[in-house]
């Protein structure tokens, strides 16, 4: 662009004298300077709109408004660069080229669309992709990281190397990341868990797993490979309705066997040749490497199971079943009329007895009646000690005449006697040693081959046998729960030890019982119809207070001082005995024991008749400062040496307190003092002034009155009713002096 230049000094020309050749403009002059003025018009732009064609260099470009480039814009030259800064319509938004840290700098949230090319990208906020957006890396686009709006996507999708997270520990957590599901540590073990517990860890050995494993699909297999041999393979396998387990499965040794221990002690072993069992086996039905005989000896049938030795030797009987001529059978283990045991079934009574002797003597100890299906035991040669009534279905202990399902006899005597000498009709007892733990009980109710019911249980707590009595209770589950314990002197519900702060009830002897319920009512109290006490205090047998009914409100007290929680007007009210109605009569505090700070929301009311409740209502209190200011009905400013306030509200009365010291400096116009902490009401109050002193000019009558939020200045020498405003230049403007205002006032808001 070109700037015009005039080409012909008209104003020269003006100068000559009259007559002067020189003094005359000619027509190519005029020409020379409209070409030059027109080429200079051409080449200039539009202020307002402007438009440049070509190439056009800046050396400083200040741009408020919108830029079209129909080509390259290029600032500075390689090498040499400048800083390019783009404001958005928010502020504190903008976008900026710092050319000396070669930097795109971005305040504020910036929304990338397209592709963006950069090498590096520093954030310090959040980066937000939108659905289905990729944060893609590699010269492949191999590993991409997404949310489709479904789910979320780590995808490697190349298959160009392993996908690798390189870490000391690794952990994977549910999205509230309150609980592990992956744990794996450096040189350590990997976990693995279920609803943030440990199931399962990989240690130097293997894994250990924790709860149950379960094997799924057709015949699973555990496979044990032992290096110890060459290709020797262990299996436990489910074929079908099998489960087999199979030592060496590859046969490959010859010693292979399965053995079973207990404790420690091996009990069992299967070989290739059968199976060994140390131990007593229980079968329904035995095979036995050694003698079965069964044998008859003249008119007696007799099967003998012997031991070893000879038929009939004295050292090979071990049990001999016989029949004999009387038609009485039975079985005799050893020697039934010296030191053994004879199973009877005595023809001629039609019973089933169990006999033992000693010293020749042959005694019933048991007997069955085939007939009636009575039993009975015996405790000598006669009487029945236990006898079972089948008719009546009774059992008698101590008596054979029993009334119930069980009737149990012993004599009588005082409890201290029952307790001293241990004359119980029934007694349940444990091992000798007693530990701690070691439990006895009975369970009353049910059905048969139930659990359910009513148990009474016995629980040994030492090794000196101090017992718990326990009384356990089956409600939903199929054994009873435990309800009820006395425990020493305590009798605990819903406890097991004497604690407070566990959910049940405690009773103690000392009469420090409790109560503790973790989220329901921990005691519930009531009474009839009729309004009263509910729950009763007492000293020393002196009623001191009580908790009752009235109306369907609560109300609690001693004699006749009570307060009632009144839920239908939502009041507290003071009440008299019983509950009854007392106004006027009960203070709130007194006057050497006091409560400390009442917090209202509402108000407080004064008197009980006459005039409206609005009226004496105490609604609000507050103190508090406030900044009092000069300010000039025309602007400028106020240099303070002292600028403080301070107030106090009670209900809508304002009383604030300030002190000024000032220079008016720059202050213009009428002067005000503004900022007053509430806004008046419309009734102005006076201006109070408590001082003032080395003001610029003579101050008689300096007063003012309150509007708004502020207050207006006055001064009269004549002390006329409309006063004459203060102005900046009554306030001091040396460089050493301030005028000193202190002052007062109190308005309605």
């Amino acid at each position: 662009m070109s700037n015009y230049t005039k080409t012909v000094d008209f104003a020269a020309k003006d100068t000559l004298p009259s007559g002067d050749s020189g003094k005359i403009i000619k027509g190519t002059e005029f020409e020379t300077e409209f070409d030059n003025i027109s080429t200079a018009i051409a080449t200039k732009a539009d202020s307002a709109a402007p438009t440049f064609t070509g190439t056009s260099v800046f050396t400083n470009l200040d741009i408020n408004g919108t830029v079209q480039a129909d080509g390259a814009v290029t600032v500075g030259v390689d090498d040499t660069g400048y800083d390019v800064k783009f404001f958005g319509a928010t502020a504190g938004k903008s976008l900026l080229w710092d050319e000396s840290a070669d930097t795109l700098i971005v305040t504020g949230t910036t929304t990338l669309v397209g592709t963006a090319n950069l090498d590096a990208v520093d954030v310090d906020g959040d980066m937000t992709f939108g659905d289905n957006n990729k944060a893609i890396f590699g010269a492949g686009s191999d590993l991409q990281i997404y949310h489709t709006g479904t789910y979320s996507l780590i995808a490697d999708t190349s298959g160009t190397g392993p996908l690798r997270v390189v870490t000391n520990t690794f952990q994977l957590n549910n999205a509230a990341d309150t609980q592990n599901m992956i744990n794996a540590a450096e040189g350590g073990a990997v976990n693995l868990y279920h609803a943030g517990n440990a199931k399962l860890a990989t240690t130097a050995t293997g894994i250990d797993v924790t709860g149950d494993i379960v094997l799924g699909d057709t015949n699973p297999t555990i496979t044990m490979n032992d290096s110890s041999v060459t290709n020797l393979q262990h299996l436990i396998t489910s074929s079908s309705d099998r489960l087999i387990i199979a030592a060496d499965n590859n046969d490959v040794s010859a010693g292979s066997k399965i053995e079973f221990y207990v404790d420690g002690t091996k009990y069992s072993e299967v070989t290739p040749t059968g199976i060994d069992v140390t131990g007593t086996v229980t079968a329904d039905g035995l095979t036995v490497d050694g003698n079965a005989r069964i044998e008859e000896i003249g008119a007696i049938a007799k099967l003998t199971l012997e031991r070893g030795g000879s038929a009939n030797a004295a050292d090979s009987a071990a049990v001999d079943l016989l029949e004999t001529n009387a038609g009485s059978e039975g079985a005799n283990f050893g020697d039934a009329a010296t030191n053994g045991f004879r199973l009877k079934l005595d023809g001629s009574a039609n019973d089933f007895l169990i006999q033992s002797g000693a010293s020749g003597t042959v005694n019933t100890r048991f007997g069955i009646d085939r007939d009636s299906g009575d039993i009975s035991f015996y405790n000598g040669a006669a009487a029945q000690g236990l006898f079972w009534d089948s008719s009546a279905s009774a059992l008698g202990l101590g008596t054979t005449s029993p009334n119930n399902r069980i009737d149990a006899v012993e004599a009588q005597g005082t409890v201290a006697n029952v307790l001293a000498n241990g004359t119980y009709v029934a007694k349940f007892t444990g091992n000798t040693t007693y530990t701690t733990g070691a439990s006895q009980g009975i369970l009353i109710g049910g059905v048969d081959g139930s659990l359910r019911g009513v148990a009474l249980v016995a629980e040994a707590q030492s090794a000196l046998n101090d017992h718990d009595f326990i009384i356990a209770v089956s409600g939903t589950s199929a054994t009873p729960t435990e309800r009820v314990r006395v425990a020493g002197a305590n009798l605990l519900v819903g406890q097991t030890t004497n604690t407070t702060t566990g959910t049940g009830v405690g009773l103690v002897p000392d009469g420090t019982s409790h109560m503790y319920s973790a989220g329901t009512d921990a005691l519930m109290l009531g009474r009839g119809v009729s309004d009263g006490d509910i729950l009763s205090f007492n000293r020393s047998g002196t009623p001191v207070g009580a908790i009752g009914t009235i109306f369907d409100d609560l109300y609690i007290g001693t004699g006749d001082t009570n307060i009632r929680f009144d839920a239908s007007n939502d009041a507290i009210t003071p009440r008299g005995s019983g509950g009854s109605a007392r106004p006027d009569a009960v203070d709130l505090g007194s006057s050497s024991v006091r409560f400390k700070d009442l917090h209202l929301s509402g108000g407080v009311v004064f008197g009980a008749t006459g005039g409206a409740v609005s009226s004496k209502t105490l609604d609000d209190y507050e103190e508090g400062t406030w900044t009092p200011a000069y300010t000039g009905t025309t602007g400028g400013a106020v240099t303070y040496g002292t600028q403080t306030g301070s107030y106090t509200k009670v209900g809508n009365l304002v009383t604030v307190v300030g002190e000024l010291r000032a220079k008016r400096n720059t202050l213009s116009g009428n002067v005000e003092i503004t900022g007053l902490p509430f806004t008046n009401s419309g009734n102005g109050a006076g201006l109070s002034v408590n001082f003032a002193s080395s003001f610029a000019t003579d101050m008689p009558n300096l007063t003012g009155y309150t509007t708004s939020t502020k207050i207006a200045l006055r001064k009269n020498a004549t002390n006329s009713a409309s006063g004459t405003p203060v102005v900046n230049t009554d306030l001091a403007d040396a460089a050493t002096t301030e005028n000193y205002l202190y002052f007062s006032v109190t308005y309605l808001t």
